[in-house]
């Protein structure tokens, strides 16, 4: 990593560093004074736009040991109290490089609800003061899927690789990803008492980014 100073365009300095590619995880919890709290990850499985985007659809995974440790020595070392969420990019070697700490609810929340993780409720309740943050054992392996981010996902690679990203997924691959659908495979923004609001939402992301 290298530091540029600016060019006498404004802006500051820049950073430059070279190019990783892997796969995008993330490491999510409530960090106290005490420790952290219902540690969980995930991995992005397939990204809106390939050459790079939010996600689309996420895969939970299990935080070992190791990592654990290293997000508990970052928030001490920062001060940081309450929710967050640190990504990741894991390269070709299996090697984690640190992207960013987002202390604030993240587009992946749907996946951490549907395991029985109420981030967002305990960050409140631990501002408030009213208890203690709980340490849940995460229910199951599951995969969470965004049904309008997962279409415009389908006509980005159908499309064709426009942007020179230096990986793509293939049509017949992406098509045959998208149609498997199993038992542990969950929708954002999906209620029984609301059944055609995750419909409406993807029409919306799909208005939006097509629009």
């Amino acid at each position: 990593m290298d530091w540029i100073h600016e060019d006498g365009r404004g802006g500051g300095p820049w950073i430059v560093q070279r190019v990783l590619k892997g796969t995008g995880e993330g490491v999510f919890g409530m960090a106290t004074r005490t420790g952290l709290r219902s540690v969980s990850g995930h991995r992005r499985v397939r990204m809106m736009n390939p050459a790079g985007s939010g996600s689309s659809a996420c895969a939970s995974t299990p935080i070992h040991t190791e990592m654990r440790a290293k997000t508990l020595e970052f928030c001490t070392r920062a001060g940081w109290t309450g929710l967050f969420m640190i990504e990741l990019i894991r390269d070709r070697e299996d090697r984690p490089w640190f992207m960013e700490l987002n202390g604030r609810p993240w587009g992946s929340m749907a996946l951490a609800r549907r395991r029985g993780l109420e981030y967002p409720l305990w960050h409140v309740q631990q501002q408030l003061g009213e208890t203690e943050c709980p340490e849940v054992d995460a229910e199951g392996e599951i995969e969470c899927r965004h049904l309008g981010r997962e279409l415009v996902h389908l006509l980005f690679v159908l499309r064709g690789n426009r942007q020179g990203a230096p990986m793509w997924p293939s049509r017949s691959g992406t098509i045959v990803d998208m149609l498997r659908i199993g038992k542990r495979t969950h929708w954002y923004n999906t209620d029984r008492s609301q059944r055609l609001f995750a419909l409406r939402d993807a029409i919306e992301t799909l208005r939006k980014q097509l629009g």
